[in-house]
């Protein structure tokens, strides 16, 4: 007997007939894999809820949901189409027959090729969007990091600035630091030594001064005094 087409995608996917029976059957839909199973379970589940909640709804408030459904793509699977199509017949069948109602769209293709096409397509994009994704990353990384160098070098320039500032004014301070302490001992050092000097120099002045004035003292004192000697023969001429 030859295999059918599902039997060989069954094949190639590495499912066997147990357990399609099993997890891939949705309301009556055999699925190709756990995913979409899964996808159709999800569409089963929202079906239950609006059958809670539309069970005595009007034909207007019925084609709302309908067309929102559709709208939003709430559905994805056939589980949820076959329930669109069921809400649309009985739209067709109500007071609103006249109505245009939206088709039903089918998100998926019937055909193996079409599948592999769209799923490369959908890849394709993907990695274009992740691209761009990156690309932009990248500007924006690049811009960012060219304000940051930017803003380092004016910071550099105003640390600098501060230091030279900071530098001069410690050179010309009068208050001893770091940076003038040596100078500034020697300056004083030199004053100090300068003033030794000038007081020296005018000591010794004073003293040329003392000396010249007690050298002509101790001579107005010689020749002012008489010896004894000298005056008493004229005393004793006199006399005689």
């Amino acid at each position: 007997m030859a295999e059918t087409d599902f039997t060989k995608t069954m094949k190639e996917s590495g499912q066997t007939e147990p357990q399609a029976e099993s997890s891939l059957v949705v309301e009556g839909f055999r699925f190709l894999t756990t995913a979409d199973a899964e996808k159709a379970k999800l569409d089963l589940a929202k079906i239950n809820y609006l059958k809670k909640n539309l069970g005595y709804a009007t034909s207007t408030a019925l084609d709302a949901v309908y067309e929102k459904a559709i709208e939003n793509q709430i559905f994805s699977t056939p589980v949820g189409w076959q329930f669109l199509f069921e809400i649309r017949m009985r739209l067709i069948s109500s007071e609103l027959k006249g109505a245009a109602f939206s088709p039903i769209p089918v998100t998926m293709p019937l055909s193996r090729r079409e599948a592999k096409e769209q799923a490369e397509q959908e890849l394709q994009k993907k990695n274009e969007k992740e691209r761009t994704q990156e690309r932009g990353s990248r500007g924006k990384l690049s811009r960012k990091a060219g304000k940051m160098i930017q803003f380092s070098l004016a910071l550099n320039l105003v640390l600098v600035f501060l230091v030279a500032a900071m530098f001069v004014i410690l050179n010309f301070s009068q208050t001893d630091n770091i940076v003038n302490y040596k100078r500034n001992i020697t300056n004083r050092f030199a004053e100090r030594e300068e003033r030794l000097k000038e007081r020296e120099a005018a000591i010794r002045e004073k003293e040329r001064k003392l000396h010249l004035s007690d050298k002509g003292d101790s001579e107005n004192a010689t020749s002012g005094l008489v010896t004894p000697d000298e005056s008493e023969p004229a005393v004793n001429g006199r006399g005689k």
